[in-house]
């Protein structure tokens, strides 16, 4: 699936988040995350985020002081977040691979490739899998869905990730990729 737009809603009635994964083709997934998913789906989406493909470059250099590290990761957070589109409306897909109803997720893993793109898998309880090759501009976007909608949840969890200033409070319900 070669992914055009992600989506992220909390559904309280389900109290669950909704991710709605829009493909160039016309295809949407809809996955329901849990709270608990959420809270250990952040802990191995964080340090995906923070990998890159080592350069010549990189290993020539001395290792970097964890602080500047930081910095570094925060300006490129940002830069790729300042360059993505907020605000284009979602296009619901004519067909849905999993059916109508979102599918619950009950096991995320993380596993990033030699071309740099990190796979994600979203199972759920009766053995269907759904497959994402994200790049890494894509993996920032859907960290920076997850902060924007948490608020909306009134989960209280408190995350920390690659900003300090990942989690912000927002009024709206609904955040757009």
């Amino acid at each position: 699936m070669q992914i055009h737009q992600l989506q992220m809603s909390y559904s309280p009635e389900e109290d669950r988040i909704i991710l709605r994964v829009g493909s160039i083709t016309d295809e949407e997934i809809c996955l329901f995350l849990t709270r608990r998913l959420v809270n250990d789906f952040w802990t191995i989406l964080v340090p995906a985020m923070q990998q890159s493909e080592p350069t010549l470059n990189d290993m020539q250099r001395t290792p970097e002081i964890p602080e500047v590290k930081k910095i570094k990761q925060e300006i490129q957070h940002q830069q790729i977040i300042e360059k993505s589109d907020y605000i284009t409306p979602f296009n619901k897909g004519k067909e849905s691979p999993v059916g109508q109803i979102p599918m619950l997720t009950t096991k995320i893993s993380i596993n990033t490739n030699d071309s740099n793109m990190t796979l994600i898998v979203f199972s759920s309880a009766d053995g269907k899998n759904i497959n994402l090759n994200l790049n890494q501009e894509l993996v920032h976007n859907l960290y920076e869905l997850i902060a924007k909608i948490l608020p909306s949840t009134n989960w209280g969890l408190v995350l920390k990730g690659v900003t300090n200033t990942a989690i912000i409070e927002n009024k709206t319900s609904s955040v757009l990729h």
